[in-house]
Order: structure tokens, then C-alpha cells, then sequence
């Protein structure tokens, strides 16, 4: 089975939320992290006001500060507000390229949240459980694969109570096509579809409801460096933008 779908996104919390709502911790077909090895990266977040003046439509929200081990793991990730006031951090506890566990802190160094990673005997993960900062069980997602080892179901549970159920079908590239949503009484909810550019980074997400009909259209432009990862990517909603993100990284 094929290293790339062992290597998963934590970051749902907080760099692709806005845009992916919804999905599991685990995420096997949203590229967050750059795809050749960077030492560093600042990642800025910023709200677009198409009604203010040409120069002034971008308004700073937040920001990250990311730094990564030899393996290209992350290993912490800073988080600030807009006038450099720290917010949260993120420390990862990684083993190779296996990621064990998370930890979320608030500006005082407080726990927030605690994920935990645990794997089957084939170091495909089993299923990921997030605790509060109290280690009371939060959300859990358990994960079934197909024989080429892309993620085919996984579930949510809240507790011991069942949540969602989301299904995934994939183009001839291994790239996720659809993903199909049920609730906990197993009726479909939504569909979302999905395409790619070459580098394999989303360009559009459709949402329609269980009969078809349009929810949301949203779709991403990007600018690439010398090393084919996106440096800057605009997000569009109904063919409003309505957010940027700048990257500088360091090789």
C-alpha cells in the first residue's frame, strides 16, 4: 500500500475548515501540506472586501507559523491574530512519517485538545480520537480502505453515539471525485464533487443536495513557485472571492 495515503491532515481545525467543512480528521485528498520538504512556512490568512478600494480589499485575519521535521512532518504549528498576538499552538508527535498524536494549546500554554492517532497492523490508521482539554472523549473517526489502500468509508462518532457516515469515490489519478454524505439514520445528504488541477490541488468543490440540486459551488486559483507548491491560493464562493492565502516558505 502506497505511503502517500498513511499521511494525513490534522489541520481541519484550522487551515482548510472554512473551505471543507466537515471532514474528517483524517483527510486523504485535501494537499495542505507542500509536497517537496520546506524547513518553514508563514502562512497568512486573508478576508477579501470586493467593495473596498483596489489596494485596500484584503483585511489580515490570522496567520500561522509552521515548521517541519526532515521527513516533512510538521512538528509545530503557531497560530496568531492579526496584530501578532499569539493564539494557539500545535505540537505533533510524529514517528517517521506516522503521526501518533496532537496537541492543541491556547496563549497561556493550556490544553485544549488532545488527538490521538492509532494504527492496524498494516500502518493504515485505524481510527483517530480527539479528547478535550480535560481528556473527556470528543470526536472519533474510524476509517475502512480499498484494497490500493485509499480511504473508502469513514464514520464519526461523538462518544459512543454514531454521527455521520462519508463515502468516497476516486478518479484513474487515485484523486477523490465524490464524497458522499450520511447522517446517522444512514439517509444521504449531501454530494460533494470535486476536480484537480495537475498539481493534484482542488480547483473547484460542487455541493448539491441528496437529489442533485446546487448548494454551493466553491473553487480555488493558485500561483505556484519554482518548486510546483502553490504560494498563494484564492478562494471563491459562488464565484464571489471572498478569501486569500499567502505562503512564504523556506526550503
Amino acid at each position: 500500500m502506497k505511503s502517500k495515503y498513511l499521511i494525513f491532515n490534522s489541520l481541519v481545525f484550522v487551515l482548510i475548515l472554512l473551505a471543507f467543512q466537515g471532514i474528517a480528521q483524517k483527510s486523504a485528498f485535501k494537499k495542505v501540506d507542500p509536497h517537496s520538504k520546506v524547513k518553514s512556512m508563514t502562512e497568512k490568512h486573508f478576508l477579501i472586501d470586493v467593495n473596498q478600494e483596489p489596494g485596500q480589499q484584503l483585511v489580515l485575519s490570522h496567520y500561522y507559523e509552521n515548521t517541519f521535521d526532515s521527513f516533512g512532518n510538521r512538528i509545530k504549528d503557531l497560530e496568531y491574530d492579526a496584530e501578532g498576538n499569539l493564539i494557539k499552538t500545535y505540537t505533533y508527535y510524529n514517528t517517521g512519517k506516522q503521526r501518533n498524536k496532537l496537541e492543541l494549546t491556547d496563549e497561556n500554554g493550556k490544553l485544549i485538545r488532545t488527538i490521538e492517532y492509532v494504527y492496524d497492523e498494516n500502518g493504515m490508521l485505524d481510527y483517530d480520537q480527539s479528547y478535550d482539554g480535560k481528556g473527556n472523549p470528543e470526536k472519533r473517526f474510524a476509517y475502512s480502505y480499498d484494497d490500493e489502500g485509499k480511504v473508502r468509508e469513514d464514520y464519526s462518532y461523538f462518544g459512543t453515539d454514531f454521527h455521520m457516515r462519508f463515502t468516497y469515490t476516486y478518479n484513474y489519478k487515485g484523486e477523490v471525485e465524490r464524497n458522499f454524505r450520511f447522517d446517522s439514520a444512514s439517509k444521504l445528504q449531501e454530494i460533494r464533487y470535486y476536480t484537480y488541477d495537475t498539481e493534484g490541488n482542488v480547483v473547484s468543490e460542487k455541493v448539491t443536495d441528496d437529489e442533485g440540486s446546487l448548494i454551493e459551488t466553491t473553487t480555488f486559483q493558485y500561483v505556484y513557485d519554482k518548486k510546483n507548491n502553490w504560494v498563494e491560493r484564492t478562494i471563491h464562493k459562488d464565484g464571489k472571492p471572498i478569501k486569500l492565502i499567502r505562503r512564504t516558505l523556506v526550503y
